[in-house]
């Protein structure tokens, strides 16, 4: 069959459609990009204006084969392949296909933190707080926060000046987002219930861009039977466990509003937010982007569910972790998260591109 026969039926058929799942790897083709102008000139097809429509309609097992080759490569560039060593990066792809596979049965739900805001432009919950602690003259902020004193410093802010504290976190969090294709790449991957602990409005901006219908859930709300229809049907939902900005009374900040919402002196699983957090714990894979996963009560309450009911009886969480400098480091870290059930995706030290990376990959290989 000829290439302008092939491609023809292709256009009649439905066979277009699995063309487009893989627009990096045709635009690379089509580009001539590294390695592939020599590849191309091998199959005979360096002259075209557009092989990959050309190739996938006249010869579609040769597309699968050089599909295949570029993905393998840009796989392994995605795990770290270049940066770790063999041990690390079998770890790292072992988790990977186990992600992978959860997406696929759509049994995964992201959880996302302030690193992912930072794509658009938002400043880290942490640099926030300590500028605000210089302007309340607050001394060590910088090594207490450090130590994960989130609380404790927003109650010495809020004491110290509450009115000035909520206006900046209004001004810092609701100004316009500058970029929000890090979160619109998730919500296309994750196409379910999103949990996040972040305040400021940019997933609610992404859905809007990408016309998708969604409800809005703020987790100190009484009833988990929204949460539980979303899940069980699969509809897009927005869990904000730590409320929004532009609604101040539902945001959790100080260390007096966690103690209201979590437990005072331990996890209190009759409050709406624990429950919630172990609802999805238990039910759904959750899959943590943008979380510095050190101290916190979302933390809490994971390894209060993992002591109680024992790993062999939930579902695996995974998690895009930047890893350790030090050999030692990432022992403690992996066997830390494995201890809340979290199978970490390590990236290296400094290099958060790389999530981007892999939520790309995870989006063609989930179609794939």
């Amino acid at each position: 069959m000829g290439i302008e026969s092939a491609y023809g039926d292709w256009c009649r058929s439905d066979r277009h459609s699995i063309y487009e799942r893989f627009p990096t790897f045709n635009k690379w083709l089509d580009e001539k990009g590294e390695d592939a102008e020599r590849w191309l000139d091998d199959v005979g097809l360096l002259k075209l204006g557009v092989p990959s429509k050309a190739l996938f309609a006249g010869d579609y097992p040769a597309y699968r084969v050089a599909l295949e080759r570029y993905m393998d490569e840009r796989r392994f560039q995605a795990l770290g392949g270049s940066y770790f060593d063999n041990f690390w990066l079998s770890h790292n792809r072992s988790n990977y296909e186990r992600l992978l596979d959860a997406i696929r049965a759509r049994v995964a739900i992201p959880f996302v933190g302030a690193g992912a805001s930072m794509n658009a432009g938002y400043s880290a919950w942490a640099s926030h707080l300590l500028d605000q602690a210089r302007l309340a003259g607050i001394p060590n902020a910088e090594a207490r926060i450090a130590k994960g004193e989130f609380e404790e410093i927003v109650d010495e802010i809020m004491n110290d000046n509450k009115p000035v504290f909520i206006a900046s976190i209004r001004r810092d969090f609701l100004k316009p987002p500058t970029s929000l294709d890090f979160h619109a790449a998730l919500l296309k991957l994750f196409q379910n219930v999103v949990v996040t602990t972040n305040y400021d409005p940019c997933l609610e901006l992404t859905y809007r861009q990408l016309d998708v219908s969604f409800s809005h859930l703020f987790a100190k709300e009484p009833d988990n039977q929204a949460l539980i229809a979303a899940t069980t049907n699969r509809r897009s939902m927005l869990l904000k466990i730590h409320g929004d900005i532009e609604a101040p009374s539902t945001c959790v900040l100080t260390k007096t509003q966690y103690e209201e919402a979590y437990g005072k002196y331990s996890i209190d699983f009759s409050l709406p937010i624990p429950r919630k957090l172990r609802r999805v714990y238990e039910t759904m894979s959750l899959v943590f982007v943008g979380c510095s996963l050190l101290k916190d009560r979302t933390l809490e309450v994971f390894a209060k569910v993992m002591e109680e009911r024992g790993p062999s009886d939930l579902p695996s969480h995974f998690a895009f972790v930047e890893a350790p400098p030090t050999e030692e480091g990432l022992v403690e870290r992996n066997k830390f998260l494995l201890a809340l059930g979290i199978s970490p995706i390590f990236y290296p030290p400094g290099e958060h591109r790389f999530v981007r990376e892999m939520i790309d990959m995870l989006t063609v290989e989930e179609g794939g």
